[in-house]
């Protein structure tokens, strides 16, 4: 049986007894720090808080059927006015190079592009798209539309224009 912490609360106790009474800024500081990723990770322990994206993930994973995909979304952008007149919904994932994208994922993301792809053409309200973000600095990075199933490598700035909604993915180039 392991002796070490696995939990927040078990090592905020730890390094405050260790250092009580200390003056030490720094040592203050990870204190800070430690509280207020208690309040961010609920009753997930350190292990838990990469896989599971949030206390409701891991509440569904241990209290429901696991027949079905759940997945937190990296991105959910919703522009309000836009010269085109239709409002923007963009759906978005990042995923790291090199980082692989489950299958499950993937498939969730492919039917939800199906979805917004069928409402892009029987309404005139909103214009929708799915999207896989790849990037490690935003320097550079490739951006799949999931709907038109195209990749366009871009540079920090044509990555602003397209997320501030000033520039369509497919106006950006160049293309993979």
């Amino acid at each position: 049986m392991s002796t070490e912490p696995d939990n927040i609360d078990e090592i905020t106790t730890l390094i405050e007894e260790a250092c009580a009474g200390s003056p030490n800024s720094k040592l203050q500081k990870v204190l800070s720090l430690l509280r207020e990723l208690r309040k961010q990770s609920g009753y997930r322990k350190i292990g838990e808080l990469r896989y599971f994206g949030s206390d409701y993930n891991k509440f569904l994973n241990e209290n429901c059927f696991n027949e079905m995909t759940v997945m937190n979304v990296d991105c959910l952008q919703f522009k309000r006015e836009h010269p085109s007149g239709k409002k923007q919904l963009r759906l978005i994932e990042h995923k790291h190079f090199g980082e692989h994208l489950p299958s499950s994922q993937g498939e969730v993301l492919t039917h939800l592009a199906k979805l917004f792809q069928l409402l892009n053409t029987v309404q005139n309200e909103f214009e929708c798209g799915v999207y896989i973000v790849r990037s490690d600095t935003f320097e550079e990075c490739v951006v799949e539309d999931c709907i038109e199933a195209k990749q366009v490598k871009l540079q920090k700035e044509d990555l602003v224009k397209f997320a501030e909604f000033k520039e369509s993915l497919c106006k950006l180039q160049p293309t993979l």
